[in-house]
């Protein structure tokens, strides 16, 4: 979580996280990881293998290492390279794996390391085709839908904010329909999935519904809801 939240800190820094993707060096004692190069010919490699990939000059693109923020020395765990555009990115982070362990994380991903599908035009989160213009590589109600998501997707921007206004008109109501008992707004909103209009599932440690939390890229082991509707059913016998 600590790599997750370094990272989303970053790319919220980022006036073109889109364009950016991050090499990163695994925590490993094995061989093939102990036998990468270091410092500025690590970075030389990297560069050779990122003109062999994108075709593109040197003059192009942009390689960074990370910095300790302690020590402000380079830090080459994590290495930043901008690119002109989003389908370069894409060629990069396509095919990965580099090196034999060296990973490519697209900075506007919610989650580090995102599960590939076996289809590059699949959302990560779901079954169905993602977005092209999805930041996040997903679906749109994918998009829409994630609770930890720092980054403004404009995919799926106007579905957020019509949620809003609706859960707003819909909290107005029901504190019209029970104006005559006692009306609690706060644990109304409590109640209500966070991304949607349905109630939480009881039993959500994500506090979210049976459609929203299994499609988070972050979220909290849930029992509830990584049960299949079958162990469901028996449970509740």
């Amino acid at each position: 979580m600590t790599l997750n939240t370094n990272l989303t800190k970053i790319a919220e820094k980022r006036p073109v996280a889109g364009n950016i993707i991050v090499i990163i060096k695994p925590f490993s004692t094995l061989a093939v990881a102990e036998a990468l190069p270091t410092g500025d010919d690590y970075l030389r490699q990297l560069s050779q293998l990122i003109q062999n990939l994108t075709q593109l000059e040197p003059k192009n693109f942009t390689i960074e290492e990370d910095r300790n923020p302690v020590t402000g020395e380079s830090d080459y765990q994590q290495v930043f390279i901008t690119l002109p555009s989003r389908d370069f990115v894409d060629k990069v982070y396509h095919a990965q794996p580099f090196f034999g362990c060296l990973i490519a994380h697209k900075l506007t991903h919610t989650q580090i390391c995102a599960f590939r599908k076996y289809d590059e035009d699949q959302c990560l989160m779901c079954s169905s085709k993602k977005n092209p213009p999805c930041i996040q590589d997903m679906c749109q109600d994918c998009c829409s839908r994630q609770k930890y998501g720092t980054l403004i997707c404009e995919c799926s921007f106007e579905i957020v904010q019509k949620l809003q206004v609706e859960r707003n008109k819909y909290l107005q109501s029901m504190a019209v329909d029970v104006s005559d008992l006692h009306y609690d707004e706060s644990a109304m909103t409590d109640s209500l999935c966070e991304k949607c209009l349905n109630f939480q599932d009881k039993g959500c440690v994500n506090s979210m519904c049976s459609v929203c939390c299994p499609i988070q890229a972050i979220r909290s082991k849930c029992q509830l809801h990584d049960e299949s509707l079958y162990s469901r059913a028996m449970r509740a016998l």
